[in-house]
């Protein structure tokens, strides 16, 4: 029988600071948090638990492929990935979180192309969508069209604020997506998008306080402001980032890899190679101090 559109869920039990794992007969109920695993990067527990869940509730398989299809691609099985998912939507032609499941799949295969056409296909169907317009951005972001990309995570954003956990997690993507979006362009101008990036990334972890990509983003966003400005004090305020990250899924190796990042340039010191020039400048604009004022309130409340 195919899976209806109205999601179907299942409880999964995340614990404080261990990452979270699949109790041993998890409850066919909602979930506040569909792929709270796979949101947290814990790819491994995630995926037993969906297989769990695929033999011992057949009535949510759909749901629980797609979880098992996004956890494979984290693990980078992209082909197996594909398979399941493809599987899925064989069988559950309209179901949209497999479809945009398959565009965020192809997406970090690196197949920009293919991710787009699957993405726009669940758009003409349900032009609302807000996963759709998240997974459009992530595109068009690595991509390098960054216009397109800021006009889906702004449709994302103003679409998912109606203040249900769900929504509150595709509200935090739109805003991560956005905050990404402006490193992006920093790291290939050396435009100051930093403070619009940080303040992005803040505001992601004010509306989802478990968004371990919104403490990354913080993170990667003071380490690269520390340096831009000559500030190792801001790599120390990444290093609280990236610990907050590291207490809701200890194994996250993004916050991992940026914890050495930090720590090194608070032992190394920083040096600006090629923004000397306007360092003075972005210490003197306002924007600078609400961002990193935002910054230090949230990481210490």
């Amino acid at each position: 029988m195919p899976f209806s559109q109205t999601d179907s869920t299942i409880t999964v039990h995340v614990s404080n600071n261990a990452g979270g794992n699949c109790s041993a007969n998890p409850p066919p109920q909602v979930c506040d948090d569909l792929n709270q695993l796979n949101k947290i990067g814990n790819f491994e527990a995630a995926l037993e638990c969906y297989k769990h869940i695929t033999v011992n509730y057949p009535e949510q398989s759909a749901f629980a492929e797609v979880g098992m299809a996004v956890a494979l691609a984290g693990l980078q099985d992209f082909g197996q990935a594909l398979d399941v998912i493809d599987k899925t939507i064989s069988e559950n032609p309209n179901y949209t979180k497999a479809l945009n499941a398959k565009g965020m799949i192809l997406s970090k295969k690196g197949d920009l192309d293919k991710s787009e056409k699957a993405y726009l296909q669940v758009k003409s169907m349900y032009p609302q969508n807000v996963d759709t317009h998240n997974g459009l951005g992530n595109v068009y972001r690595l991509d390098n069209e960054m216009e397109l990309a800021a006009y889906h995570y702004w449709f994302a954003d103003k679409n998912s604020d109606d203040g249900y956990d769900f929504q509150k997690s595709q509200n935090a993507d739109a805003k991560n997506g956005y905050g990404l979006m402006h490193q992006t362009i920093f790291d290939k101008t050396g435009d100051m998008n930093l403070f619009t990036a940080l303040l992005a990334h803040v505001d992601a972890v004010r509306v989802d306080q478990n968004s371990v990509d919104g403490y990354n983003g913080i993170g990667s966003t003071l380490v690269k402001l520390g340096h831009a400005v000559e500030d190792p004090s801001l790599c120390n305020m990444a290093t609280t980032a990236f610990k907050i990250s590291l207490y809701i899924y200890p194994e996250n190796r993004d916050a991992l890899d940026g914890m050495n990042l930090a720590n090194y340039c608070i032992k190394e010191g920083v040096k600006n190679n090629t923004l000397d020039q306007k360092s003075s400048a972005y210490q003197q604009d306002d924007n600078y101090t609400k961002a990193v004022n935002a910054a230090k309130e949230i990481l210490l409340q």
